[in-house]
């Protein structure tokens, strides 16, 4: 159990790098606002989904869920919705707004947040059913019922501390960047979001045509 849990921590860690996510991107937007507690809250919020998904995928349900007709066609319609949203917020951000102290709002909101960018990326039902299934042909990890909660729970915890390094990182750094240039990186992430968005929208029309 213990051999499951540290697996499941390095997976959570590396699984959470890449910046181009939308979770990543909102808790780094937050960092960079000052807005350190939200972060955090956003981050907890897309780790309990994130330990969701791994817990599926060890027992073997994500597979079984991705094979439900309407639940990914759902999720997509979804999560293109909030990130139209959460974007337009993004580009809407000026120079001014980017760098003067806010305030950290609703920590429900901000876990409620992250809880669903996480839980409508339909991406995720395929990658931890990879992840999985990789960890099952290394056979570093008994696949044991009895292990499936230590592993999302390493998951959960590798997820949180990955996020915790970038909010360190971003405040130690947020006083380099000009106010300026703040805005504009802010403003290029919602792009970012809205690309998804578009994708997640262009995805739900190609699965109604087909």
């Amino acid at each position: 159990m213990l051999l499951a849990l540290l697996v499941g921590i390095v997976f959570g860690f590396f699984g959470a790098m890449p910046l181009a996510g939308p979770v990543a991107l909102v808790v780094f937007s937050r960092g960079m606002e000052g807005r350190f507690r939200a972060g955090m809250f956003t981050a907890l919020g897309a780790s309990a989904a994130e330990f969701l998904y791994a817990l599926l995928a060890f027992w073997g349900f994500a597979t079984f869920l991705a094979r439900i007709a309407w639940v990914l066609p759902a999720s997509k319609a979804a999560a293109a919705i909030v990130l139209t949203f959460l974007g337009i917020a993004f580009i809407r951000r000026k120079a001014d707004e980017a760098v003067e102290a806010r305030p950290e709002g609703r920590r429900r909101h901000a876990l409620a947040l992250g809880f669903l960018l996480t839980a409508l990326n339909p991406t995720l039902i395929a990658t931890w059913s990879a992840a999985t299934t990789t960890l099952y042909s290394t056979e570093l990890v008994e696949f044991d019922p009895n292990h499936a909660w230590p592993f999302a729970a390493g998951v959960f915890g590798g997820d949180m501390l990955w996020y915790w390094l970038m909010l360190v990182l971003t405040r130690r750094n947020r006083s380099k960047v000009r106010p300026r240039a703040l805005a504009l990186l802010l403003q290029a992430m919602g792009l970012g979001l809205l690309a998804l968005a578009a994708w997640f929208a262009v995805a739900f029309i190609r699965m109604l045509a087909a």
